[in-house]
């Protein structure tokens, strides 16, 4: 008579173990594929650790240059004012002797000229007890 078909439902627990299969392959290949991405996200991870740590070098190193040169930037603005008050006391002192040093000179000039009127008094004497 006629010949069986061979179906697909021929054996249903090896169809059934296929399908198992194919589903456990399936869920293999996913956890693979998230072990890939799990290990490239680390790998990831590491360089941007690296990178991080290799920025926050430099901003380490350049708040040190900053501080360094605020700090000399300071002492010499402390130095031009300690500069600027020895000119001050400088001028000062030049100014004082030359006032000192007038003071001395209409001394001198006041005696002088005392001198000389009492010279000038005495002259007139002077020629009439020389006549």
């Amino acid at each position: 008579m006629g010949k069986r078909r061979a179906s697909v439902s021929d054996n249903p627990s090896k169809d059934r173990e296929d399908s198992w299969k194919k589903i456990f392959k399936g869920l293999v290949d996913m956890i693979e594929d998230q072990q890939r991405q799990l290990e490239s996200l680390a790998e990831e991870r590491k360089s941007l650790e690296k990178r991080f740590r290799s920025q926050h070098d430099r901003w380490v190193f350049d708040v040190k240059l900053l501080e360094d040169h605020i700090s000399q930037m300071t002492r010499d603005s402390r130095i031009k004012d300690i500069r600027r008050f020895v000119d001050n006391a400088k001028a000062n002192l030049i100014i004082s002797m030359k006032q000192k040093e007038a003071v001395m000179n209409k001394l001198k000039f006041g005696q002088l000229f005392f001198t000389l009127q009492k010279l000038a008094n005495l002259f007139p004497l002077c020629v009439i007890i020389c006549i």
